[in-house]
C-alpha cells in the first residue's frame, strides 16, 4: 500500500482471520508512505475454500486524515494497492503484480 504520508496516516492493521498473522512493515520518508504485509498459510481453523473467489480479503487497513492536511484536501490519487503475488496451498502463483482494491469504508 502507498500513500501519501503528509496527507494519511495508519490508525490501525486488522488481519483477516483466514490467514496465519502477517508480518507487516511500514516505511515513510517524507511525504512517501509505504506499507507491506506478507502473509502465509491458512488459518488451521479454516478450510481452502473459504480461501477462493474474485475478493478474498487478506487484512484491513484503517488511514486517517493527517491533522496537518489542508480543509480541502482532496482523495483522490493518494492512495494506491499492489499485490507482489499469490500462490496456492501448492506454492503454484497464480496471481503476480496485479493492482489490489482499495475500499472506501464509507462508500
Amino acid at each position: 500500500l502507498a500513500f501519501n504520508a503528509s496527507l494519511l496516516a495508519i490508525e490501525s492493521i486488522t488481519p483477516s482471520s483466514l490467514f496465519n498473522e502477517p508480518r507487516v512493515s511500514s516505511l515513510l520518508e517524507g511525504s512517501a508512505g509505504q506499507l507491506r504485509a506478507v502473509a502465509g498459510g491458512l488459518d488451521p481453523a479454516h478450510i481452502p475454500a473459504q480461501a477462493q473467489g474474485t475478493a478474498v480479503e487478506l487484512m484491513r487497513i484503517t488511514l486517517r486524515l493527517s491533522p496537518d492536511a489542508p480543509p480541502d484536501t482532496q482523495l483522490d490519487g493518494i492512495i494506491s494497492l499492489a499485490v507482489g503475488e499469490f500462490v496456492n496451498a501448492f506454492n503454484i502463483a497464480y496471481l503476480r503484480d496485479a493492482p489490489g482494491l482499495v475500499a472506501d469504508g464509507d462508500a
